[in-house]
């Protein structure tokens, strides 16, 4: 009887840790070199990236309220079901996307027509932006909105694929389920001539110049990604909190050339770090007080059918 118990206890408790593993959620969607875009699967440092590709893109950013990609200079905003909910035609080589856990943050900056994208509920507003005194290039753009509490169930966020299963995350619903709001101001990060970083802020619709503040220890491109400012440093990369906590991962043994990393968003918590020179990809996972890099591997080869 006794052994009866025993084996009873163990098999309960390999069920349970089993269950915990099959329980990690998905990390999100990492944009590869060829443009092809991968769910990825696993735990941190063991992580398995589909041999499906979801979609083709140029540019992406994923958050659990839905994605914006570009494709040939198509900009085009969609749902977590992968319903596309917006589409600009922009012709743009290089725009600056980003989208955050609210359908209302989502966010496009088209450098070559000075032109601010934002979702309106229905379509994108167009708000032209002169940033001639922003003083150098605009590396991360992001919208500031009242309102984007949290509720109480989930939903769940599935990319659209031709065939197979889908790879799904899930998140709590919130205000993007919702008439989104209007934001109330754009903040631009940019990095100036003399190598330094500076937030820019402007009031919407108008536009108008709110304020321009220098981001003391920085002093390469930005992305910004649960409030820790993120930038490349020679071979490593460096994230620093407005409090004055900072971290650095040396992703490389070896210095990297200038503007060398990419970094795209791939869910709230998860940040897509590519390497030109070196080919190489990472998925950085983002908490509050601390994070952490995984180097990924290929896609997998899907088998021919």
């Amino acid at each position: 009887m006794k052994r009866v118990v025993l084996y009873t206890c163990v098999f309960l408790g390999l069920a349970a840790l089993l269950s915990a593993q099959l329980s990690v959620p998905q990390p999100g969607f990492a944009r590869f070199s060829d443009g092809s875009i991968h769910a990825l699967q696993g735990i941190p440092a063991n992580f398995i990236v589909t041999a499906r590709a979801m979609t083709q893109a140029d540019h992406a950013s994923f958050s659990s309220a839905g994605s914006l990609t570009s494709a040939q200079g198509l900009i085009q905003l969609s749902d977590p079901t992968g319903k596309v909910l917006a589409s600009y035609q922009s012709d743009e080589s290089a725009p600056l996307l980003n989208i955050e856990s609210s359908l209302q943050s989502a966010v496009v900056w088209l450098p070559s027509k000075h032109l601010l994208l934002s979702w309106n509920g229905a379509s994108f507003s167009q708000t032209p932006v002169d940033d001639s005194a922003f003083g150098g290039q605009i590396t991360f753009v992001r919208l500031s909105a009242p309102a984007m509490t949290a509720m109480a169930h989930n939903i769940r966020f599935c990319a659209l694929q031709s065939g197979g299963p889908k790879s799904c995350l899930a998140r709590p619903s919130n205000t993007a389920d919702r008439p989104p709001a209007l934001a109330a101001n754009a903040d631009f990060f940019v990095l100036q001539a003399h190598a330094s970083v500076a937030q820019v802020t402007v009031s919407l619709p108008s536009a108008r110049l709110l304020s321009s503040d220098l981001l003391p220890g920085i002093h390469s491109a930005v992305f910004v990604q649960q409030g820790w400012l993120l930038s490349q440093n020679a071979g490593a990369l460096m994230a620093q909190l407005p409090g004055g906590v900072s971290q650095t991962i040396q992703l490389t043994p070896n210095a990297l050339p200038s503007g060398d990393l990419t970094l795209e968003r791939m869910s709230d918590n998860w940040l897509h770090v590519s390497s030109l020179s070196t080919g190489k990809h990472w998925a950085v996972q983002l908490q509050s007080t601390k994070w952490s890099a995984s180097l990924l591997p290929p896609p997998m080869h899907e088998e021919a059918k």
